[in-house]
């Protein structure tokens, strides 16, 4: 009897039988809605009866408390009776608390907080009626004049105490009031709520009838739908099959349909297989796991046979893929830490642990004091506490001594005792492999990775990182010629250091030069002699206020291959190149400020003739009148060409013998002592 009439919905006897109870459910749940509203209404008067009802009471307990209050300080004002303070006091504590808080307790179970409020608002005045009561009681105790009964105070004071004292009792009283007109308020509501309920009741027992009858109407129906679209899903199912088409999976369910549409979804499941199998191959995926039928059947067989291949083909392509992805990340850090050789081995060594999934690593590279001799320790992974074994190694001292020395990599799955453990937060455990492979570069070894593992190396792995090896010994030799070539150029800037020193022995003999042009100008004979002796080794130029030149020397027409009467009359800025000329201002500079002495010398570029550059280090000189003011400006030049040329040498001689560099420098010191000694030889004549 219970497999035809078990109330499950899964089933189309349940669904009948479950209809059945829902409809009796309905009907003993409208049954029980009359019982709960008439609850409803009972406990409404309980309320009134419980809560709302002794509330009036107390409030007219705390009248009367108030009354006798004020009684017992007229008669202690009468009479001066401690028994009437006694009293008083008495009435506060025990008569007047308890029955403000059994008002307050009562007022709370109505939840109205407005009632709650005015029961606060009723202890705040009580205790200030209190305290007026506790003063005039404090002042008449302490009265000065014996026959004064209000204590050295007027009667109009005291009057006006007293005074106070009623208004507060007054307006307690008012507070009484509005808490049992709020009391009546609520109990109307309350009455016009049952009233409501029981006039609703009614109507609302109407409406479940219907909704009872509409439930079942729902229920039938729905019964009957599902029957008839169970028929249709496997009818719709097995045309789809028919055709070609692969529908959505089917919900079996748990009735009498749920067998035959179960084979079904297992049929479509399979067929399914086999089209994403298709799809795979057409598209050269072969990581899918391609198990239709179970593996079962011939067409089953056939399709396991064609993973397992296809599965083969795909892991060596992520095996290369792994390797070629390793090399070019590999290569990019090499490329970023090349010119830091500890970041550089505690970046790659860091990588390659965690690259391989191995547990431990370290790197030593050969020293350039010691090269091929010895092994420095320079970075480390996950060794406890930077507990390594050994900073140096030897050549041939254990295994990465030899590894070092026969120059070929070690790979070893039983580690010997004690030679290395492995530590982790359930204790220390020996590795199962180990991989010692030097750093070398055709037959030269520059150091020596070894790394540790619980798990055993692939062999494409090894091979792996033999390949890393060689980028990273390549990196290695890179960064050591950089630091030799570093040096070099250190070596060369302390060169143009001095050549620096030089020019500025020069600059100071040039401006002791400008000191004597005032001696030099009444001087025209002498004058004259040292102009040609300028001619002879220097390039002079003297310009008038604006820039205009009106007289070149000999040495200035050989060097830029003008006459002088192609130069003379023209502005200066004729031989400045074009892209310079926006910033071929200091001549206008010396003419504003012809004492500001950072203006005297510059380094400028110009034109000769044929459109090639020439490099002079000019020396301006202002030619002052008897005013102070500017009347021409000379120009000593100094051809620099082969200086400029010689620093630009000197930044492209990094892999060069720098022996070569000093001559060419050494070949420019002899320039600027000549030039020197020629200047001392014009002070000389000067003098």
């Amino acid at each position: 009897m219970w497999y035809y009439f078990r109330p499950e919905f899964k089933t189309v006897q349940g669904k009948i039988t479950a209809s059945l109870l829902i409809v009796a459910f309905l009907m003993l749940s409208i049954s029980w809605y009359p019982i709960h509203v008439y609850e409803k209404v009972h406990q409404r008067y309980e309320q009134i009866i419980a809560g709302i009802i002794p509330t009036k009471y107390y409030c007219s307990a705390i009248e009367v408390i108030l009354a006798k209050t004020n009684s017992a300080l007229d008669n202690y004002l009468l009479t001066s009776d401690k028994y009437f303070v006694q009293k008083r006091n008495q009435i506060w504590q025990k008569d007047f608390r308890s029955a403000l808080d059994s008002l307050l307790t009562y007022t709370k179970s109505w939840e109205n907080n407005v009632a709650t409020s005015l029961v606060y608002d009723i202890s705040v005045k009580a205790n200030s009626l209190r305290t007026e009561q506790d003063l005039i009681e404090r002042k008449h105790s302490n009265k000065l004049v014996s026959d004064d009964l209000f204590g050295g105070e007027s009667k109009e004071t005291r009057m006006e105490q007293l005074s106070r004292i009623d208004i507060l009792i007054e307006d307690i009283i008012n507070q009484l009031e509005n808490l049992i007109e709020l009391q009546e308020e609520e109990i109307v509501k309350i009455e016009k709520q049952n009233r409501e309920d029981l006039t609703n009741l009614f109507y609302e027992m109407m409406i479940l009838i219907l909704f009872v009858v509409a439930i079942g109407i729902i229920i039938g129906s729905y019964t009957i739908i599902t029957t008839l679209q169970r028929i249709k899903e496997i009818k719709y199912a097995t045309h789809e099959i028919s055709i070609g088409q692969l529908p959505e999976k089917i919900p079996t369910g748990n009735d009498e349909f749920s067998s035959i549409l179960q084979n079904l979804n297992v049929l479509v499941h399979n067929l399914s297989i086999v089209k994403q199998a298709a799809i795979a191959i057409g598209k050269k995926d072969f990581s899918s796991d391609f198990n239709a039928f179970q593996g079962e059947g011939v067409l089953g067989k056939a399709l396991a046979e064609m993973k397992n291949s296809l599965k083969a083909i795909a892991e060596d392509d992520a095996k290369r893929n792994w390797v070629n992805t390793g090399i070019a990340k590999f290569a990019a850090l090499l490329s970023e830490h090349a010119n830091d050789l500890d970041k550089l081995c505690n970046e790659v060594i860091l990588e390659l642990v965690k690259y391989l999934g191995a547990s431990q690593g370290l790197i030593y590279v050969s020293p350039p004091d010691s090269f091929g001799q010895k092994l420095e320790l320079k970075a480390w992974y996950a060794y406890d506490r930077h507990k390594y074994r050994q900073r140096t190694v030897e050549k041939g001292e254990g295994i990465v001594g030899e590894v070092f020395q026969e120059k070929k990599s070690i790979y070893i799955t039983d580690v010997p005792d004690h030679y290395l453990y492995i530590t982790s937060g359930l204790g220390e455990s020996k590795p199962r492999a180990l991989f010692v492979v030097p750093l070398k570069v055709g037959d030269t070894a520059y150091g020596i990775i070894e790394l540790a593992s619980f798990k055993l190396f692939e062999n494409y792995q090894l091979e792996f990182v033999e390949k890393i090896c060689e980028s990273i010994a390549s990196a290695i030799i890179n960064l050591e010629n950089n630091e030799k070539t570093r040096k070099l150029l250190e070596t060369a800037q302390m060169t143009t250091e001095m050549m620096r020193a030089q020019e500025e022995e020069m600059r100071q003999n040039m401006e002791e030069l400008q000191a004597t042009q005032e001696e030099l100008n009444r001087q025209k004979r002498e004058l004259d002699a040292f102009v040609n002796a300028i001619n002879i080794s220097t390039i002079l130029i003297e310009l008038d206020t604006t820039g205009v030149i009106t007289y070149v020397n000999e040495k200035f027409c050989n060097t830029f291959g003008y006459s002088s009467r192609e130069v003379i009359g023209n502005h200066y800025s004729f031989y400045v190149p074009k892209e310079e000329r926006e910033n071929a201002n200091i001549f206008e500079q010396i003419i504003q400020n012809p004492t500001k002495e950072e203006y005297f010398m510059r380094d400028v570029r110009r034109l000769r003739k044929d459109g090639s550059s020439v490099w002079l280090r000019v020396y301006y000189f202002p030619i002052l009148d008897t005013n102070g003011k500017v009347k021409k400006v000379t120009c000593i030049c100094a051809d620099i060409t082969q200086e400029i040329e010689n620093k630009k040498l000197l930044l492209e001689i990094q892999n060069q013998d720098i022996t070569k560099a000093q001559a060419t420098i050494l070949s420019q010191q002899s320039q600027i002592e000549e030039l020197k000694r020629k200047i001392e030889e014009l002070s000389t004549y000067k003098s």
